[in-house]
Parts: C-alpha cells; sequence; structure tokens
C-alpha cells in the first residue's frame, strides 16, 4: 500500500464509503501500525475531500501513537484512512479514538 485509501474490510476501500460517523464527536486520538519499519504518514479524511482534517507521521517505525487531537466531526460524516508514503507499506492498521460531543 502507498499513496492510496486504506480498506475498510473485505476490499471495501474507504474512499468508497469511508466510516459513517454515529453522532456529533471530536477525534482525540490515533494509531497506526504496520508489520515492518515503515516511514509514511496516515492522513484522516472525510466526506470524499482530499483534504486532511488530522494526520501522523511515522518514521522508521512499527507504528506510533498520537493523543493529543482535538478535530471536531458531525454526525453523518464518513471518515477515510489514506496512506501516504513514497514505497510500500507492510499492512498498515489504523485506528482513532472519538470523544462524542452532545
Amino acid at each position: 500500500v502507498s499513496n492510496m485509501y486504506l480498506d475498510i474490510d473485505q476490499g471495501v476501500v474507504s474512499s468508497d464509503s469511508g466510516y459513517r460517523v454515529l453522532r456529533n464527536a471530536t477525534i482525540t486520538g490515533i494509531w497506526a501500525q504496520t508489520s515492518d519499519n515503515e516511514t509514511w504518514t496516515i492522513e484522516i479524511r472525510k466526506n470524499g475531500s482530499a483534504t486532511v482534517i488530522a494526520s501522523m507521521s511515522i518514521t522508521n517505525d512499527r507504528g506510533a501513537t498520537n493523543n493529543l487531537l482535538n478535530v471536531n466531526i458531525n454526525q453523518d460524516d464518513e471518515i477515510q484512512f489514506f496512506a501516504n508514503g513514497s514505497v510500500g507499506i507492510s499492512q498498515p492498521v489504523v485506528g482513532i479514538e472519538f470523544a462524542w460531543r452532545l
């Protein structure tokens, strides 16, 4: 994988549908993991736009975390993950943490 959206499940690419947000939320953290030491950036995008709403760079490591994010998103937004790197990224897995807003 390199310079492409990550699959959601069973071959469904996140750029095709994304993860639909259940209610208003704030993204408070992100983590990413690969099977080898890699240098790449995970970008969080929403609603089919190429605009990056949050990102995290990983440099020559298998993974990283960032729990200092504060990015508001709204109910029914679709979140997509984009793996940005110059070479193949080996088996990337990404997750985000939400704090629900009332």
